[in-house]
């Protein structure tokens, strides 16, 4: 089953430049598990966001869910 989410982050306005680029690095490596997994088949990113919209293949809505609140960033996550 296919899935769109649109993913916009609200991050903390105080992180440093080190907490940052960690978190970043440790979602990017999630996000390429999930790639080479099969789930995550496609990333567009919104222009003047920090978000994307994403397409998603899963046996099911909760799968999904499963996968999107493990992400790193999930906390500062708004999914559509």
């Amino acid at each position: 089953m296919q899935f769109m989410a649109k993913i916009v982050l609200s991050l903390p306005g105080d992180w440093s430049k080190e907490k940052l680029e960690e978190m970043n690095l440790t979602e990017r490596a999630r996000s390429v598990k999930m790639v080479r997994d099969g789930k995550l088949k496609r990333i567009y990113r919104i222009a003047g966001l920090r978000g994307n919209f994403s397409i998603w293949e899963t046996e099911s809505a909760e799968e999904l869910h499963e996968i999107l609140t493990s992400m790193p960033l999930h906390p500062y996550m708004n999914i559509e």
